[in-house]
């Protein structure tokens, strides 16, 4: 499976695809091939596969697109099976998604840079899916924070081009969910948090200049988590990771060049 997401052009983009930016599976290991058993089928094995925004036809919708300005967009949204995207183009950039219940998307781009901030927070389902991209033409301050609480069978994905990079989620009380975050060039930090987890995987990759990954997966007090999986890899520049899995039978492959 191919794991780079490819820029939204406008806001009436339905699907997202993961172009080969990489040869291989997101945690493909060539240096114990075991760990692949473990990690691959937690990604494979969504209801909703990676890469592929729901359709909207048959939920409620939410659609708002701006373009330059002081731009901010509110979203909220309760009960089951809602639909929201957002689309902001240049200048100050804020956006704010709250879903509460279940099978709910979220879809946020915010391109041609400059202040960049989305917040995503999805309270008490299962299925809900998550995608921000930010600044594809040229970058700015890039701010990402997804919160998914209840998250069973539910993912999350992150794409940030150029200069600030920040990423933040969590998913809490998890089951078979997966998170992807993609940093292209300039501060990059990723920090990853799939709390109370039972297989579920991360997968982080950042190229160019700050670099930190930082992935905590299990539960946070007494019991059992299993089948967990991260994956990071960072190009160039200062490189760090940091992962921590509490408990079970669970895989962690860095890769730094």
């Amino acid at each position: 499976m191919n794991t780079r997401l490819t820029t939204l052009a406008a806001v009436v983009a339905l699907a997202a695809t993961f172009p080969a930016w990489a040869a291989d599976t997101p945690a493909n290991s060539t240096t114990t091939p075991e760990a692949n058993s473990t990690t691959n089928p937690v990604f494979d094995a969504q209801n909703i596969s990676l890469g592929d925004m729901p359709d909207a036809s048959g939920k409620r919708v939410s659609d708002i697109a701006q373009r330059g300005g002081g731009n901010l967009a509110e979203v909220t949204q309760g009960g089951n099976v809602h639909y929201s995207r957002i689309y902001q183009s240049g200048d100050d950039e804020q956006a704010h998604v709250e879903q509460s219940g279940e099978q709910h998307s979220s879809l946020i781009t915010q391109e041609y840079g400059l202040q960049d901030m989305a917040d995503v927070h999805q309270d008490g389902g299962r299925q809900n899916r998550s995608l921000v991209v930010q600044s594809s033409y040229g970058g700015q301050d890039n701010q990402a924070s997804v919160i998914q609480e209840g998250a069973i069978l539910s993912d999350s994905m992150i794409e940030q081009n150029g200069y600030a990079n920040l990423a933040r989620l969590e998913q809490g009380s998890t089951s078979e969910v997966s998170s992807v975050i993609y940093q292209d060039g300039d501060n990059n930090i990723a920090d990853v948090t799939q709390i109370y987890a039972d297989t579920s995987a991360s997968y982080i990759y950042q190229s160019g200049i700050g670099h930190e990954a930082y992935v905590w997966q299990g539960n946070r007090l007494l019991g059992d988590s299993s089948n967990l999986s991260s994956t990071i890899r960072q190009s160039g520049s200062a490189a760090r990771a940091e992962v921590y899995q509490d408990n079970g039978n669970n895989t962690a492959i860095t890769t730094q060049w």
